[in-house]
C-alpha cells in the first residue's frame, strides 16, 4: 500500500511560498486577533498577509524578529494539505501532535556561515546546548543528530548497528559513548474547527521562541561539537597578559619601573594612595583580579611561584621571599591591617620562563572567572553583535496512520533565515507612556502619600544621619554617632521618586551630550496642547 503524502507549508497568502509563514504582531491579544482574522476571511485575511514578514524583502540579508520585551510577538502559521488534485486539507482529527524547532546556522571563528545547522539539544536532565546536525538519513546517533529524525527520542526508530556486538563496542569507543538527544520543541496548535471551516484549510499556529533563560551545562557539553562559544579570545588574552602584569612581575626590559617607590623605607596605610599609589594599585590587581594569594580559592599558584623568588635579606631575619612580601604589602596597604612594611631596595630580576609561568597562572584564574560569570552558552546568546546569529525554524506534524501503525512524521521546509533584535533596539509597538505628576501643584503633591517603605538597619541609619553630603563627596564620611540604637522605617512616594529621576536624567543627558552628541537619538519631545 502506498502511503498518502502530506505537505506542511506556509499559508501562501498574497503569493507566499511553501516555507512557514512568520507573522509579527503587536496586538495585546495577538492569538485571538489572528484567529478572528482567519475566521472572517476577506480583507481580514489580507491583514494577516500584510503582517507576514516571510519572504524577506529584496536585499535584506535576513528577517529580523523582535522580542516580547519590545511588545512584538512572532507567530508561525502553517497549512496542512494532502498531496492530491486540488490539495484537499488534512483532516484535523488525524493530527496526533505538532510542533516547531528553531535551529541555528553554524559559523566559523570569523562569523562566516559554514552551511551547517545546529539544534538546541538535551540529554536526560542535562542541557547540551547547540549541537551540529548531520545530513538527513545519513547520521549516526553517536556522531551527529539526524535533522529529519523525530525530536522526541522515544518516537524514533532504533539506531542501526553493525550487526555484531564487538564491532558496535569498538565503534562507540572510537566515536564516543552514545547519547540520546532530544531537541527543544515549541508546540503548534490546530486552529479551532470554525476557523478551519471558514478558510477551508487546516491551519496550525504557534509562538516562535526568540528568548530563553536556558543555558547549556558548562563543562558538560557533548564533546568538541558542543564547545561553548564565547566572544572572548583566550589565545589573545595569553598574548596580551605579559604587558598587563604589574611592572615588577615583567621580564627585564624597558617596561620595568625605574626603581622601587620609597626604596628601603617603611610605609603604612597612610602612604597607600600618596607615596606608593601605583604599587598599591598593582597589589589590588594581584589580590582581586589574579587571586594571587588564594583569597577566593581560585588561585594561589601565582603566590607559590612568587615565593620561590628571593627578594632580599633582612639583618637578623634572614631572606625575604617575594610572594610573602607582596602578601604582607596587601595586608598593610590594601586591607589596612595596620603596622608598617619595609620596602626593598630593588625589584628582583624576572626571567622569561618566570614571566611565562605568571601568565599561565593568571590566565587560569581569569578563565575560571569567565566560566563563573557566563556559565554555559545561552540558547539565544548573540556572541557576535556585529554579525548577529542567524536562525531558521522548521515545523512538523505527527499524522495518525492506519490502525496499529505509529504516527507518521511530516516536516515542513525551513523558513527564511532570521536574526533576533537585541532587547535595546526599538520595536514595532509605540513606546510606553508614564504620566508624571505636576511638581508645582501643592495640592497634588500632598495627595501623593508614600507607597513604599525601606527598613534601614541602625548602622546604615547612623552613617546617613551622621554625615553631610559634603563629607561623602570629599571621602570623609564615617560611621556616624550611634546615640540611639534604633532601626528606621523610611517611606517614599514612588511617583515623586520617578519625577526626581526624570529631572536628574535630563540634567545628565545634557551634560553627556557634550561628549557623545546622542541627545537627538534618545530624547524626542513633541508638544501638544492639553484640553482645558
Amino acid at each position: 500500500m502506498v502511503s498518502e503524502k502530506i505537505i506542511l507549508c506556509g499559508l501562501r497568502i498574497g503569493g507566499g511560498d511553501e516555507r512557514p509563514t512568520i507573522a509579527q504582531r503587536t496586538d495585546q491579544e495577538f492569538i485571538p486577533a489572528i484567529l478572528e482574522e482567519l475566521r472572517t476571511g476577506g480583507e481580514a485575511l489580507t491583514r494577516i498577509g500584510a503582517s507576514a514578514i516571510s519572504p524577506r524583502p529584496a536585499g535584506s540579508p535576513a528577517l529580523k524578529l523582535f522580542q516580547p520585551v519590545q511588545r512584538t510577538f512572532n507567530v508561525a502559521l502553517l497549512d496542512a494539505v494532502c498531496d492530491r488534485f486540488s490539495s484537499p486539507r488534512l483532516d484535523p482529527e488525524r493530527i496526533e501532535s505538532a510542533g516547531l524547532v528553531v535551529r541555528r546556522l553554524s559559523v566559523d571563528l570569523s562569523g562566516n556561515a559554514t552551511g551547517g545547522l545546529q539544534g538546541w539539544m538535551q540529554s536526560g536532565a542535562r542541557l547540551r546546548g547547540w549541537l551540529a546536525l548531520g545530513v538527513a538519513g545519513q547520521s549516526r546517533s553517536w556522531l551527529e543528530f539526524d535533522p529529519d529524525a523525530d525530536p522526541d527520542p522515544l518516537r524514533r526508530q532504533p539506531a542501526l548497528t553493525a550487526g555484531h556486538p564487538e564491532i558496535d563496542r569498538q565503534l562507540k569507543l572510537l566515536y564516543g559513548a552514545e547519547e540520546v538527544y532530544s531537541e527543544s520543541v515549541s508546540p503548534l496548535f490546530v486552529a479551532p474547527p470554525e476557523v478551519c471551516q471558514a478558510v477551508r484549510r487546516t491551519i496550525l499556529y504557534g509562538l516562535i521562541p526568540v528568548t530563553s533563560s536556558e543555558r547549556s551545562d558548562a563543562g558538560q557539553g557533548g564533546g568538541a561539537q558542543a564547545a561553548r562559544e564565547t566572544p572572548y579570545d583566550l589565545d589573545e588574552l595569553e598574548r596580551a597578559l605579559p604587558a598587563h602584569l604589574p611592572d615588577f612581575l615583567q621580564r627585564e626590559g624597558p617596561a620595568r619601573p625605574p626603581g622601587v617607590p620609597r626604596a628601603g623605607q617603611f610605609v603604612t596605610k597612610a602612604d597607600a594612595e600618596v607615596n606608593v599609589a601605583t604599587f598599591t594599585l598593582s597589589l589590588r590587581q594581584l589580590k582581586i583580579e589574579f587571586d594571587a594569594f588564594g583569597d577566593r580559592g581560585d588561585g594561589g599558584t601565582l603566590f607559590d611561584q612568587l615565593n620561590r623568588i628571593v627578594l632580599d635579606e633582612l639583618e637578623g631575619l634572614g631572606e625575604r621571599r617575594f610572594g610573602q612580601f607582596l602578601k604582607d604589602a596587601v595586608g598593610v596597604l590594601v586591607d589596612g591591617a595596620g603596622g608598617s612594611l619595609l620596602m626593598p631596595e630593588r625589584w628582583p630580576k624576572i626571567s622569561a620562563n618566570q614571566e611565562r609561568g605568571f601568565v599561565q597562572s593568571a590566565k587560569a584564574v581569569l578563565q575560571k572567572r569567565l566560566d563563573e560569570f557566563t556559565g554555559g552558552e545561552g540558547r539565544f546568546d548573540d556572541v557576535r553583535p556585529n554579525s548577529p546569529r542567524r536562525y531558521v525554524l522548521r515545523a512538523f506534524v505527527r499524522v495518525r496512520s492506519d490502525e496499529g501503525c505509529p504516527p507518521k512524521l511530516v516536516w515542513s521546509e525551513y523558513s527564511e533565515q532570521f536574526t533576533i533584535a537585541p532587547w535595546y533596539e526599538g520595536g514595532l509597538a509605540p513606546p510606553a507612556q508614564v504620566n508624571l505628576p505636576n511638581a508645582l501643584d501643592k495640592n497634588l503633591l500632598r495627595s501623593l502619600k508614600p507607597n513604599i517603605a525601606f527598613v534601614v538597619p541602625t548602622s546604615l541609619a547612623n552613617v546617613l544621619n551622621g554625615n553631610s553630603p559634603k563629607s561623602f563627596i570629599e571621602g570623609e564620611a564615617g560611621e556616624g554617632d550611634g546615640n540611639i540604637d534604633f532601626d528606621w522605617i523610611c517611606s517614599f512616594s514612588i511617583p515623586l521618586i520617578t519625577l526626581c529621576a526624570f529631572i536628574v536624567l535630563n540634567i545628565f543627558l545634557q551634560l553627556f551630550n557634550l561628549i557623545f552628541q546622542w541627545l537627538q537619538f534618545i530624547k524626542i519631545c513633541i508638544p501638544f496642547p492639553r484640553r482645558k
